[in-house]
């Protein structure tokens, strides 16, 4: 587990033009443990309807906090902006999946057919290729 956290960390930490989060959701769940005197140790010998409740607590102690604390007007451009970015990667992100998963299934359906997975219309006349001739023609050319 600790290696797929050391992969993911060294993925998306080594673009320097994006700033990391100041605050993420597990920065503020260990910081209010440690502020209660527990350790995530703990969170493993609490039961569902435990965690649940120290889950409720929390978020309620955060509303509270954000309340009390407004930010000052010269932060929210800034703010504003980082969250603009994440949102826009976020919805980037979404979307290649769905697209990708899409052409997928065009492909699966094609091949099903009897169909070249590329061009989706021509019959596959190659010998052991999923491709048709003219578009592994096409695709010599290219090169």
């Amino acid at each position: 587990m600790s290696d797929m956290a050391s992969l993911l960390d060294s993925i998306y930490n080594s673009d320097q033009r994006v700033s990391p989060l100041e605050k993420t959701a597990e920065a503020a769940m260990l910081e209010q443990l440690g502020q209660s005197g527990q350790t995530a140790g703990a969170l493993r010998d609490m039961s569902t309807a435990e965690l649940i409740a120290l889950a409720t607590q929390l978020e309620a102690d955060e509303g509270t906090e954000k309340t009390a604390s407004a930010q000052p007007a010269a932060a929210e451009p800034e703010d504003t902006s980082e969250l603009e970015k994440v949102a826009y990667d976020t919805f980037g992100g979404q979307l290649m999946a769905h697209a990708f998963t899409h052409e997928l299934g065009l492909m699966k359906v094609a091949m099903i057919n009897g169909k070249c997975r590329v061009c989706k219309e021509n019959a596959m006349d190659i010998q052991g290729s999923s491709i048709c001739s003219a578009c592994h023609a096409e695709a010599d050319s290219a090169e």
